[in-house]
């Protein structure tokens, strides 16, 4: 009897052991969550007068990022009244960056440049570490430029 209650025991912590180790391996990864995001921007071309080089924004976004910085590289190319932009950018918020690309494209007239097209979103640190999405950008110069107004909207998945 006495070897029977040394096997059961045995078993029953064994099997605890395994209930412990499953759990904790087998935790699940919570389910990925979408947010719809949108984003006010006012950009500083560092590289004026010309369009290609450098800028640094100020952003205001909605939750989970609220406000922060960008750093973004542009090449713009301009074809008689139509510009073309291509680059990547990187925005800084407290929890964490999230980085990606974005072509837009415009016309030029008198100082004034209107460009829109996307975005995407491929990656981040901190809490944005797996953010994946995708949006439209609008952006505005009324200065040759040298300052950039810009809106964006899309959706992440974190």
């Amino acid at each position: 009897m006495r070897t029977f209650f040394k096997g059961f025991g045995l078993i029953g912590c064994s099997g605890a052991l395994v209930v412990l180790l499953g759990a904790g391996g087998v935790a699940a990864k919570p389910p990925a969550k979408q947010v719809k995001v949108s984003c006010t921007s006012t950009a500083y071309n560092v590289s004026y007068p010309q369009l290609s080089g450098l800028a640094l924004g100020v952003l205001q976004c909605s939750k989970p990022f609220g406000s922060g910085v960008q750093k973004a590289k542009n090449k713009a190319t301009i074809a008689g009244t139509k510009v073309t932009v291509t680059g990547t950018f990187t925005n800084y918020f407290a929890s964490g960056t999230n980085h990606g690309t974005l072509q837009l494209s415009g016309t030029l007239s008198t100082g004034a440049i209107n460009a829109s097209g996307h975005l995407t979103v491929t990656g981040g640190t901190g809490a944005y570490k797996h953010i994946k999405g995708t949006g439209t950008v609008r952006c505005t110069t009324k200065d040759a430029g040298k300052t950039y107004k810009c809106k964006v909207s899309g959706k992440a998945t974190m």
